[in-house]
Formats: C-alpha cells, sequence, structure tokens
C-alpha cells in the first residue's frame, strides 16, 4: 500500500493548490489535507484540491473536504482528471455538486482569472 500525502502547495494564477497523491484512507491523510486547505483558504487565492494523482479516496476525507464549508469562504475546487474509484465516490455520495470541478489546472486557472471560463459542477 502506497502511504499519501500532500505533495505541494503552491500558488498560481489566482489560484493556491494543494496536490495530494496515492490512497487518501487514513484520519492523519485528512488532517494533513485539512491543514493544507486551511493555509490555502488563508491565502486570499482560490483554493484548489489537485486529485490527479490520487488512486484513491476514503468517504472519511471527502467528509473532510466537504467539512471545511465556512460561509466566508468558497468551498475548495476539485482538479483532475479523476480516477475512476476518485469519480465513483463522488457520483455514489452525491457530493460532486458542492464542488466546482475542472479537468485540469490550466482549465481552474482560466476560471480563477476570470476569462470566461466556468468550469462545471457534477450531477
Amino acid at each position: 500500500m502506497s502511504r499519501s500525502c500532500v505533495v505541494v502547495e503552491s500558488k498560481r494564477e489566482g489560484l493556491c493548490v494543494v496536490a495530494v497523491q496515492g490512497d487518501l484512507e487514513t484520519g492523519a491523510d485528512a488532517v494533513s489535507v485539512r491543514t493544507a486547505l486551511q493555509a490555502a483558504a488563508c491565502s486570499g487565492r482560490q483554493a484548489v484540491v489537485d486529485l490527479s494523482r490520487v488512486e484513491f479516496l476514503a468517504p472519511l476525507l471527502l467528509a473532510e473536504l466537504l467539512l471545511l464549508e465556512d460561509p466566508e469562504l468558497p468551498p475548495p475546487w476539485l482538479v483532475g482528471p479523476l480516477r475512476p474509484a476518485v469519480r465513483r465516490l463522488l457520483d455514489m455520495t452525491k457530493a460532486g455538486p458542492r464542488f466546482r470541478m475542472f479537468a485540469s489546472l490550466e482549465d481552474a486557472a482560466l476560471a480563477a482569472q476570470g476569462e470566461g471560463f466556468t468550469g462545471t459542477r457534477e450531477s
């Protein structure tokens, strides 16, 4: 079993990107992602979770992402492409519509710059 971790937090064209990888399945993984997202939210930029390198996303971590909702802050955007197991979890839990999702970081950056790209909400 591979260990998951927050790979990088970076600022990019109006975004603060939290890139993660591997299998996200433990409480420690949830704490790592939550801590990185809280820092991203304080950056003054749109927080984005890059899930393109995530093989498995446990419901626990999805719950952490949903619990980050703060009426003062927009929810984090999710960036893929998403692996089948991650897409399946979002579909099964009907959590997809709570997040703006993008096929790539470039698409999210365009949305952040306000160049007419609005992203999609999954249904």
